[in-house]
């Protein structure tokens, strides 16, 4: 029969049978954690955010089975010699951004793949203040 009440107590004792079933077969689970690396580079190239393995997850340390995640900064962008020059006190000196590339990889599978302005590497400019 197809009545409501068959519906019902059918549809029960399938979420009891699921139950009494993952209590002997295991049950699967999964959680999915959300982290924040902070990186301030003094030179384009590369370097290790952190560590992660299935057992720990992500760390800062490695430990056994943990391998690197790892970043990469590329920037065309080539400094002059002329940026060197000697501060002078009447002048305002500034810094404009270069776009770099960056990667975040794990196991040699790219995480990001993007282009973001890095001031830190972008040519240096002066402005008299007089």
């Amino acid at each position: 029969p197809d009545l409501p009440d068959y519906r019902t107590a059918r549809q029960a004792l399938k979420q009891q049978e699921e139950l009494l079933l993952s209590m002997f077969a295991g049950a699967r689970s999964e959680e999915v954690k959300t982290c924040s690396f902070s990186v301030v580079p003094q030179a384009p190239g590369e370097g290790i955010l952190g560590y992660f393995s299935a057992r720990s997850g992500v760390s800062s340390v490695q430990s056994a089975g943990a391998t690197p995640i790892v970043y990469r900064l590329t920037s065309s962008y080539e400094p002059s010699g002329a940026e060197n020059g000697t501060a002078d006190t009447n002048t305002l000196y500034y810094r404009t951004p270069v776009q770099c590339e960056v990667r975040v990889s794990w196991n040699n599978v790219d995480l990001l793949a993007k282009s973001l302005p890095f001031f830190q590497f972008g040519p240096i400019s002066a402005f008299p203040m007089q």
